[in-house]
């Protein structure tokens, strides 16, 4: 993922730079095509004809986890495609606010202005892949309950470096 921190006199903002149109078009053709292939396990169940036996009850059981499965599987993929968002998060040192702004295909734009004070924690999260891969990113925990992930970082020090950046603007103490 391609990102920028960029410090500026009276702000700090972070920002995510790739271009998600090709992958987004990929999910949602990917997610309906998923929904509509679960048609064929419709006819099959509209075809049994009287439930008799085993061998029927069977095959319906199986058709009807498998409608379950693609519609879960499509409903995931649109998910993925429509409504994860690109994120920028400013840091405004001056009005003393985080402005978290997401954009995404479904939703357009959505823009939450957090004062400084809402900021429980901003710390450092290690990312343990299966192929032993760690990676690390910087996330922002405001009240109520809300966490914002930024980054993804190899290289633990750099990460560190951007926490403390962001804390040095928000004037957070651990």
């Amino acid at each position: 993922m391609a990102f920028s921190f960029t410090n500026s006199e009276g702000q700090l903002r972070y920002e995510e730079h790739v271009s998600m149109g090709a992958l987004r078009t990929v999910f949602v053709v990917v997610g309906l095509a998923a929904i509509a292939c679960s048609y064929i396990f419709i006819e099959i169940i509209q075809s049994m004809g009287q439930i008799v036996g085993a061998a029927k009850i069977g095959g319906l059981a199986a058709s009807i986890l498998s409608i379950i499965a693609f519609w879960l599987f499509g409903g995931y993929c649109l998910r993925m495609g429509l409504l994860i968002p690109r994120q920028t998060v400013i840091f405004d040192k001056v009005h003393r606010q985080m402005v978290y702004i997401a954009r995404t295909p479904l939703l357009g734009v959505r823009e939450i202005k957090y004062e400084f004070d809402a900021i429980s924690k901003i710390e450092v999260v290690a990312n343990v892949s299966e192929d032993d891969d760690t990676s690390y990113s910087v996330v922002v925990a405001v009240l109520p309950a809300k966490s914002i992930v930024m980054g993804v970082f190899h290289d633990q020090a750099q990460a560190e470096n951007t926490l403390h950046q962001i804390r040095q603007a928000v004037g957070y103490v651990a």
